[in-house]
């Protein structure tokens, strides 16, 4: 796969299995999350699922966000963690379905374009003091495009903006992530705030974890392995600039 934007494709991505990913995760981690998910969950997939007969892009996000329960202390081992946190996520993800043949017949794939964002914010207090919750973090992982000036699947952090800048985060620096979907992405937060409890509960439902664990490891092994051969064949600048100008030309290439 080159470097040039010439060749650049978009990567396509399974509607079933961005669907399976988010409902079994979801489904999982119920215990771990607010009561308020029963409707979201369900109603932004149902919105995904209805994308398939979409013409054009659409506009696939999730503006009311995803809560975790609290989490008392359990973001480290024993939970003697020094904060008491609730995590939420919410998505912002440009796709253009590929539909063939007829044109009522759903389409089973689509492409992303433009705006793929994934962001997570905690909020919470520090269990030794009596304050008032607060944001204390916040990140996104995202997918760029043929002209981004970072690492193409990368994380980025939300920075403490001064006032004198207006409406506008500094989107430096993009930390390089294998992680792309919601479903993926809420793996990771419920992994970071619950250290004990969300493994157990993935080790209790095993059946349902095999429904997203099949094609998140094959895109994370497609990805790490395309970024072995990137960096192996850097000439002329460093192996991270090499991975870092690369874009896909191969829309499939994380496809099962």
């Amino acid at each position: 796969m080159s470097n040039s934007s010439n060749s650049y494709q978009p990567p396509r991505f399974k509607y079933q299995d961005v669907i399976d990913e988010l409902e079994a995760v979801a489904k999982v981690a119920d215990s771990l999350l607010a009561p308020n998910n029963a409707h979201i969950i369900p109603q932004t997939i149902d919105a995904l699922e209805g994308s398939r007969l979409h013409d054009g892009f659409y506009n696939w996000q999730l503006n009311q966000p995803i809560t975790t329960r609290r989490s008392e202390g359990e973001h480290h081992p024993g939970s003697n963690g020094p904060y008491d946190l609730e995590g939420r996520l919410c998505y912002s993800w440009r796709i253009k379905p590929e539909k063939q043949g007829r044109k009522k017949t759903p389409a089973q794939s689509f492409v992303v374009e433009g705006n793929i964002s994934t962001r997570m914010e905690l909020f919470g207090k520090q269990r030794a003091h009596d304050a008032v919750d607060e944001r204390l973090a916040a990140w996104r992982f995202e997918i760029g495009d043929n002209v981004s000036p970072g690492v193409f699947f990368h994380s980025q952090v939300s920075w403490h903006i001064p006032a004198s800048v207006h409406n506008s985060d500094c989107d430096i620096p993009r930390f390089p992530c294998f992680l792309m979907t919601p479903g993926e992405c809420l793996d990771f937060l419920l992994g970071e705030l619950f250290q004990i409890e969300w493994p157990k509960l993935q080790q209790a439902h095993s059946t349902d974890v095999k429904r997203w664990s099949a094609s998140q490891g094959y895109r994370m092994s497609r990805l790490l392995e395309q970024s072995r051969k990137v960096i192996e064949a850097s000439a002329g600048v460093s192996p991270w600039i090499a991975l870092k100008t690369w874009k896909p030309d191969d829309s499939g290439f994380m496809l099962r």
